[in-house]
């Protein structure tokens, strides 16, 4: 018996991801660890609106390249991005901890010919048990360049995966805070839900 391809699912999510609602804000899909070497990890999903950051379809893909570093594509809306991943620190045997650091270059579509630049660092603490659960947390610092210049946004992400074997689902919130030309700053705050799927 010959195993069907997810072809048709995948370009169905990618087209989803790319015709979806801007999100120059995309969730970070978080994990307690790197994916395994030569594995690959597929999660779909949306972040949602809670004002000031537009709802969204997700769509990431994440490939194991080592022992302790992953890549990972991210479609989020009109903004795509590519990540790397690496575990700068594991301990535990039942329940396993990693100190994972991040970064990720990207572009968003503000419509006609008009891109802005994306850019997002991350410092995770996580920890995942026996593949059936996960948690983290941990700062972001999310970076848009367009035409007004450079602006760096404080952030940060928290959440928790619950599955068997497979297939997870996870949950995550995630803050930043946003300056407006007036010299404020407000803190917006954008949940972000999907289905992983261990491949």
């Amino acid at each position: 018996m010959t195993r069907s391809r997810p072809g048709g699912p995948l370009a169905l999510a990618v087209l989803l991801a790319l015709l979806g609602g801007c999100a120059a804000r995309p969730a970070l899909l978080g994990s307690g660890a790197t994916v395994p070497a030569g594995r690959s990890h597929l999660s779909l999903g949306a972040q949602l609106d809670l004002g000031g950051v537009p709802s969204a379809p997700l769509l990431q893909a994440r490939y194991g390249v080592s022992r302790r570093a992953d890549v990972g594509l991210t479609l989020a809306g009109g903004s795509g991005s590519v990540s790397a991943r690496a575990a700068l620190h594991r301990w535990g045997r039942l329940v396993r901890g990693s100190l994972l650091g991040g970064a990720g270059l990207g572009a968003q579509h503000l419509g006609e010919t008009r891109w802005a630049g994306l850019g997002d660092a991350s410092l995770l603490l996580g920890l995942e048990a026996g593949g059936l659960y996960e948690l983290w947390a941990g700062p972001r610092l999310l970076a848009l360049l367009d035409s007004g210049g450079l602006r760096l946004e404080p952030a940060a992400a928290l959440g928790m995966a619950l599955g068997f074997r497979r297939l997870h689902v996870l949950v995550e919130l995630n803050g930043a805070l946003i300056g407006s030309g007036e010299g404020r700053t407000t803190a917006v705050w954008w949940p972000a839900i999907a289905l992983r799927l261990r491949l």
